[in-house]
């Protein structure tokens, strides 16, 4: 799984994980025009992780 942000979003990002057998969660930016598959559930999660190591560093 592939867990990154909006900054994140394009297809060919979304091709070569799909290429090494992971799912891409990527929340779409504003300007995406196909419907893209994304879980706001696990985003959260990785908020939650990257604010965790924000905090020890």
């Amino acid at each position: 799984m592939l867990l990154a942000d909006r900054g994140y979003d394009a297809d060919w990002i979304r091709e070569l994980a799909m290429k090494k057998g992971a799912w891409a969660n990527i929340p779409p930016k504003g300007n995406r025009t196909d419907p893209i598959c994304f879980s706001p559930y696990l985003y959260r999660a990785r908020n939650r992780v990257e604010r965790f190591f924000n905090r020890i560093k």
